[in-house]
């Protein structure tokens, strides 16, 4: 996961709920900035040769669950904010409401 996507996922729940709804479980995840993935490629692509047979996992300083988090949010933010673990379908009618497109709908 694209750190700036996180960002858009969560932002409207922590602004008006002070939660983050998203339907992530107990999982854990480390989300990497895009920037970084394109320092990344553009290393790669302008010297392919040292990089042939390699295999790069590109993530985030950290994986953490959704409770680790909130609680850097509420740091952050120096507020409180709390994760609420939605259902897929919770989720789904979300998206719903941006009207995206129906392949987008599917990837949770």
């Amino acid at each position: 996961m694209f750190l700036e996507s996180f960002f858009q996922l969560a932002a409207q729940s922590i602004r008006d709920r002070d939660r983050i709804e998203l339907p992530f479980g107990r999982g854990k995840t480390s989300p990497v900035a895009g920037a970084d993935v394109a320092q990344v490629v553009a290393a790669v692509l302008a010297d392919p040769i040292p990089h042939m047979g390699r295999i790069y996992e590109l993530t985030g300083p950290q994986s953490q669950d959704m409770d680790g988090v909130a609680r850097e949010f509420s740091e952050a933010l120096n507020r409180e904010i709390t994760y609420s673990d939605i259902s897929p379908e919770m989720w789904e009618q979300g998206l719903k409401m941006y009207k995206l497109p129906e392949h987008m709908m599917g990837t949770f």
